[in-house]
This record gives structure tokens, C-alpha cells and sequence, in this order.
């Protein structure tokens, strides 16, 4: 091999080290930001634990998750779902019409039904009973028996069970089961003097086994429209019909606040800080400096700044405004500017409109604008905003410059920083 080839495939061998590592930190620092193990994790999604239980149980974000199973090589949106005639794994439906094993006497609905019951090691109709007949919710149904909502909801529609109706919700004057709001005029049992509406009061408490008027009092007093249906197993639309005829104003805004577990708010909010923030690592309060909302820019400057053992603090809010990185010990901050986010001024011209996403439009000088609003902000705090544009970074990406032309930048900016005055803080 020749000397060029040899050091190509060291160029490349430390490049897939480079990503290597940088994979096994973000998996160590999920372990720390969420204090778990990762092979537990793994453990938990073989053993047929379904994505939105691992969120709950872990508090992590549904993108980290999949990228921790990606890492971990435990991919399959579709998981492990086998084919009860072939054993084989399906990865999408086109495989019924595939399978060759399939007998000719079975459509495409029953294969579907038994492909579940092989995959989940469940009855199905065991299945229709506790939704239809034992009044369990959806939720209830898929924690008992880990399937996915969408693939529960396909089963009912094969097995045409209506949803709407999924509480075993019974007539309290003939006792039979309620299909549709028909029932409520059809009833010829329900006496005369009964209306519509109380008629439905006296079907609720039939069927969830409760007191209307008890609810309507916990909502007065103490309970929200969430605990009382935890509490009663009851839906939201039903509560909020049952406290529209008992003719009770329904909390909005500061006034539902007040009856809601405070402690419980508060931890939601710590997880969702640490999830997309990071995690508060000493007592000094530096932020970790891996998160859930940086972009791939972010990370590849990220990772030079870690090789070169500079310390710094990833997505420092300042002002009320985030920015992408700050330095540690100096007043630099470094602002990843991509050319479509930021309307690269070596493309775009003053009144040429940026299509960002959910905006209507903007003009490439309003994106300027915000930027210098951006910077001055910084400035009025005492700090020096550096810019790195992503037409140079994959440059020099491509060049295997990256790391050179990152630290001759920040440390051509300290001079100039110097010569103004503008000293950066030791």
C-alpha cells in the first residue's frame, strides 16, 4: 500500500473513531442526564415495552430514545412483530400479500389479528372483552397488554368495534348496552318526566359506578378535570358534559392552576429542563454541554472544542436570547450560523424572502436584523459574539481543516478582542 493510500485510511479510521466516541459520550451522558443504564433501556423495549412507557419511565425524548436504539443496534419502528405462519419478522403489511405459507381460507384481516396475538402472546378477544365489556380505556389496555395505539385501534376496526363507546356504557331503566345517542330517545323503559340530560347523569353513574353529584362537588372544592377522571376512570369530554348540565363554569387558565399538585408541576418542568437543557453537573451550575436541541453544525464544533479541551457552556441564554456556545473563563461567544436559517448574505439579497418553517416568509434583511438585535444584546452584557458560517465549516470539513481553522478563528478574535479593549475575562 502507498503512502497516500496509507494515510487516507488512518484519515478515515480516526474519523470513525472521532464518531465513535462521540456516540459513546452521548449514550454516557444520557446514563447521567437521566440517571439510568442504557442496557436496561435496551432490556426493557425487547421485553415488548412500548416507546411512550420508556418515555415515561425514563423522561426522555422520543428522538434521543430512537437514537439510543439506533446506537445500540435495537432499531424497528415496527418491533419485533413475527409472522405466525413464516416466524419471520414483518416489517411493513406488504408481507401478508408476500408470505407464501399464508393459507388461501385466510384473508388479510385474520393474518393480521393472529400476527398479534403470535407478537404480543395475547388473546384478542380477551382483548374486546376487558374494552367492551369490563370498561377498560384505550390507555388501560395498552399498558395491560404493551401494544401500540394504532395497531389497538386497527383491531377494533377489524373486529368493527365502535370506539366512541368504549366504557360499557348501560341503559339504567332497560340495563342494556348503549351503542349510539339514539338509545336515549328510543328507550322504552325510560319513564316520561325524565329528560335527555338527566337521563345521561343516571347513565354515568350507572356505568362508572359513581355520583354525579359527588363529582361535581370534588370539582368545585379540590379536584381537576385530570385527577377526577384518573380517579373515576372516566373521560374528559364525558366530566366536562357532566359539569355543563349541572350548569358548573369550567376552569381555564390561572383559575384551573390553582387546583392543580403544584409539586407535581414543578417536576414536570425540571424534566423537560433537563431533557432539552442538560443537567446541572457541580456547584457551580455549568450546564452539561450535550442537549436534545443543538444542531449537526453545533455538534461538529462541539466536538473540536472537547478535543482541544476547551471548556464551555452549550446553549447560554443571555438577555432573555440563546446562543450557541460561550466559552468558559472569556467573555467569546460562538453563534453556528447555518445559510438558510440565517440568510447568508453571500446568497441572499436584502428583499429576498427566507421561507422558514410555519412563517409565511421573511425578508433576508429582517433575519439580518434579528441577528444584530441578537448581537447587540450580547454586547450590552460585555461580550463578543463570533460567527462561523456553514459554508466554511463544511469547507474545511471536507478539507479535514476543521479543527485548524475553528481554533486559528477563535484565537485570531482574541487579538482583535485585545486590540479594542475589549478584554476577554480571565
Amino acid at each position: 500500500m502507498c503512502q497516500v493510500c496509507q494515510e487516507k485510511e488512518t484519515t478515515i479510521n480516526e474519523q470513525n473513531l472521532e464518531i465513535s466516541k462521540s456516540d459513546e459520550d452521548f449514550l454516557k451522558n444520557i446514563e447521567i442526564i437521566h440517571g439510568c443504564k442504557i442496557d436496561d433501556i435496551v432490556d426493557d423495549y425487547l421485553n415488548q415495552i412500548t416507546l411512550n412507557k420508556l418515555i415515561k419511565k425514563y423522561g426522555i425524548k422520543r428522538w434521543t430514545l430512537d437514537k439510543v436504539l439506533r446506537l445500540t443496534n435495537t432499531s424497528g419502528k415496527i418491533k419485533n412483530k413475527i409472522c405466525p405462519f413464516c416466524n419471520k419478522k414483518i416489517t411493513n403489511d406488504i408481507h401478508f400479500n408476500k408470505c407464501k405459507n399464508i393459507p388461501q381460507n385466510i384473508n388479510k384481516n385474520d393474518a393480521f389479528i393472529l400476527m398479534i396475538e403470535s407478537t404480543y402472546n395475547c388473546n384478542i378477544n380477551d382483548i374486546i372483552t376487558d374494552y367492551a365489556i369490563n370498561g377498560l380505556t384505550e390507555k388501560n389496555i395498552t399498558d395491560k397488554y404493551n401494544i401500540k395505539l394504532d395497531t389497538l385501534k386497527k383491531v377494533f376496526t377489524i373486529k368493527k368495534i365502535n370506539a366512541k363507546y368504549s366504557n360499557k356504557r348501560i341503559c339504567p331503566f332497560c340495563n342494556e348496552k348503549i351503542t349510539n345517542s339514539r338509545h336515549y330517545n328510543n328507550c322504552k323503559n325510560k319513564p316520561e318526566n325524565v329528560n335527555n340530560d338527566e337521563f345521561y347523569l343516571l347513565m354515568v353513574e350507572k356505568t362508572f359506578n359513581c355520583n354525579t353529584d359527588i363529582i361535581a362537588n370534588e370539582y368545585i372544592t379540590s379536584l381537576s378535570t385530570n385527577q377526577i377522571s384518573e380517579k373515576y376512570n372516566i373521560q374528559i369530554n364525558t366530566i366536562n358534559k357532566i359539569l355543563k348540565i349541572k350548569k358548573i363554569k369550567i376552569r381555564s387558565g390561572e383559575d384551573s392552576r390553582k387546583y392543580t399538585n403544584k409539586q407535581e408541576i414543578e417536576n414536570k418542568k425540571k424534566q423537560t429542563y433537563m431533557s432539552h437543557y442538560g443537567v446541572v453537573l457541580d456547584e457551580d451550575k455549568k450546564l452539561f454541554n450535550y442537549f436534545t436541541c443543538v444542531s449537526k453544525l453545533e455538534l461538529l464544533i462541539g466536538d473540536v472544542l472537547d478535543k482541544n479541551n476547551i471548556k464551555y457552556i452549550s446553549q447560554r441564554f443571555v438577555g432573555g436570547k440563546n446562543y450557541d456556545f460561550l466559552i468558559e473563563n472569556t467573555n467569546i461567544i460562538i453563534e453556528v450560523q447555518g445559510i438558510f436559517w440565517h440568510a447568508s448574505p453571500k446568497i441572499y439579497k436584502p428583499n429576498d424572502i427566507v421561507k422558514h418553517p410555519n412563517t409565511k416568509g421573511l425578508l433576508a434583511k429582517d433575519v439580518w436584523k434579528k441577528d444584530k438585535e441578537k448581537k447587540i444584546i450580547a454586547e450590552k452584557y460585555g461580550y463578543n459574539v463570533l460567527y462561523l458560517w456553514e459554508d466554511e465549516i463544511n469547507s474545511h470539513k471536507k478539507q479535514n481543516t476543521l479543527e485548524k481553522f475553528v481554533l486559528d478563528t477563535i484565537d485570531e478574535f482574541k487579538e482583535i478582542i485585545l486590540e479594542e479593549g475589549k478584554i476577554a475575562k480571565q
